[in-house]
């Protein structure tokens, strides 16, 4: 899509951040695009699907969307 090798989504951090370590717990497939995001929150956290679809939806929105654990 973007010409970036991965994309992903930081979960749990409350201010704009240039790099970040934290666990890959999930990816947001794309059915109707080719972009895969991997969702990343801080070592230790703990959300349900509920919740990051919550918290990713201001930019999955205008996409068909599948999170996969």
């Amino acid at each position: 899509g973007d010409g970036r090798p991965v994309d992903a989504s930081l979960l749990g951090w409350d201010e704009p951040l240039r790099e970040a370590m934290g666990e890959v717990v999930a990816v947001t497939v794309h059915l109707d695009d080719v972009e895969e995001k991997r969702v990343v929150v801080r070592p230790g956290s703990a959300w349900r699907d509920e919740e990051i679809m919550k918290a990713v939806w201001f930019q999955e929105q205008y996409f068909d969307v599948r999170l996969v654990r």
